[in-house]
Parts: C-alpha cells; structure tokens; sequence
C-alpha cells in the first residue's frame, strides 16, 4: 500500500506516513493507558497470591484438622471417610503454590508483557513468600485455634 502511494505522488506518501506515525503514537497512549488503569487490578492479585489465599488456606487446613479430632471423639460423627490433617495440608500447600504462580504469571503479563525472564524472577521472589505466609499461618493457626476452641 505505502508503495503505490509513493509511485503515486511522494506528497500523499508523506501523508500517509504522518498519519500512521500520529496512529502510532496514539496507539502507544492507549496502551499506557490501560496499563495504569489495571495497576489496581494487579496490586490485588499480587496480595492475595502471596498474602490472603496462603493465610486462608493455611487457617482452613488447620480448622480442619482441629474439627477432624473433635469429631473423632463422637461416635456418630467418626463413620465418614476422612481425610488425615496432614494430606489436606499438603493438598492446600500445592494449591497456595499453583494459584501463586498463576497470579504472578498473569501479574507479569498484564505488567510487562510474555517476558519468560521476568516471569521466572517474579515467581523466585513469589513463591517463599506465599510459602512462608502459609507456614507462618498454618503455625499460628493452628495455635490460635487450639488456644480458642481447645
């Protein structure tokens, strides 16, 4: 197209490439633009990839495995399959790993793009944190709920 325009009239060519370059430029605003705009967005998935869903997580596994010994004292309650306190933590500690990579990963993306570089360095920094949280709250959790309900 640009080169039927030059053999056309150099003046319409020069045209058309103000025209594309002024496009361009408005283009890269744009996209300036709703990167600002989701900044919100990718705050919030970064706080609750490392910080609320491995709390939550660690907090639901260990009521788990206080009510599981609660309930094995009742001898109606004790007949349903269950699941041992320590798989359900193991369960939850891969999916605090899974969701924190894939938060992260879409943080980065909508952040600065595919970078598979930039990925990687998020998820090394990413994943002890979340970890950490989780073991951090499966602790406490645990005692905090031993201490509450006994």
């Amino acid at each position: 197209m640009l080169v039927d325009m030059i053999e056309r009239s150099t003046l319409a060519a020069g045209a058309m490439i103000l025209r594309t370059a002024d496009h361009l430029q408005e283009l890269k605003q744009v996209k300036l633009d709703i990167r600002r705009s989701l900044g919100e967005v990718v705050t919030s998935m970064r706080s609750v990839a490392l910080f609320f869903a491995p709390f939550i997580a660690a907090i639901a596994a260990r009521m788990q495995g206080l009510l599981a010994s609660k309930t094995a004292l009742v001898g109606f309650l004790n007949e349903g399959a269950r699941i041992p306190s320590a798989a359900f933590l193991f369960v939850l500690g891969l999916y605090v790993v899974l969701l924190t990579s894939i938060l992260m990963s879409y943080a980065v993306e909508i952040e600065l793009g595919d970078d598979p570089l930039a990925k990687r360095v998020t998820l090394a920094r990413a994943l002890p944190i979340a970890l950490g949280v989780f073991t951090l709250g499966a602790i406490v959790g645990g005692h905090m709920l031993t201490a509450i309900i006994g």
